[in-house]
């Protein structure tokens, strides 16, 4: 009798902890994926990425975001940055090669609870073929039901990359070895999830 108890025990808990367990999915209509980097060393231009998908799984309600992992994919050739001939250019082979790396992933990412609504996200960065781990800053605005009735949440943050590190190649440079093309990406996020 005490063993088929602890079986009911066992199978309440397990239970418990699926259901408490919460899923997050981006609303790309509500979110955006920017980036900016210096031009002649003097002027920034930015663009977008225009289609993208990810998910947050928040294994402990009771924790908020603190150890939520995180799963993030763009599609390369959605790059825009309001000049067809620049896109194009950074969707061939001197920059992300979109048609053979059709992906940038962010994956086995965890948020960390920093001092009040801050946390710092550190995941496998890929571009191309290459994976090296990035951090990013961010804060937690809020969480609100939508319309729908569905509860929403929202983060904002920024890192910075190096482009070379990933193999985004295109070097050309002015006669003071300046760079028409920073080496220094600054990457910034505000995104809106709905729980699912």
């Amino acid at each position: 009798m005490s063993r088929f108890f602890s079986l009911l025990v066992l199978a309440a808990v397990v239970t418990f902890g699926a259901v408490a367990q919460t899923s997050w999915k981006v609303d790309p209509s509500h979110s955006n994926v920017r980036f900016t980097v210096k031009h002649l060393g003097i002027s920034n231009v930015s663009g977008t990425f225009r289609s993208f998908s990810g998910a947050i799984a928040q294994t402990d309600k009771a924790k908020g975001f603190d150890g939520a992992t995180i799963d993030v994919a763009i599609e390369t050739k959605s790059i825009n940055t309001d000049n067809d001939n620049r896109d194009n250019h950074l969707r061939s082979a001197d920059f992300f090669e979109a048609e053979k790396y059709p992906s940038i992933t962010f994956k086995n990412a965890v948020l960390k609870k920093g001092k009040n609504n801050t946390y710092s996200v550190t995941g496998d960065l890929t571009v191309k073929d290459i994976t090296k781990k990035v951090t990013f800053e961010v804060a937690l605005l809020g969480e609100m039901p939508g319309f729908d009735g569905k509860m929403r949440t929202a983060f904002t943050g920024s890192t910075t990359v190096n482009r070379f590190d990933y193999n985004l190649k295109w070097a050309n440079a002015l006669s003071n070895n300046t760079l028409v093309v920073g080496a220094d990406v600054k990457v910034d996020l505000d995104i809106q999830l709905v729980a699912q």
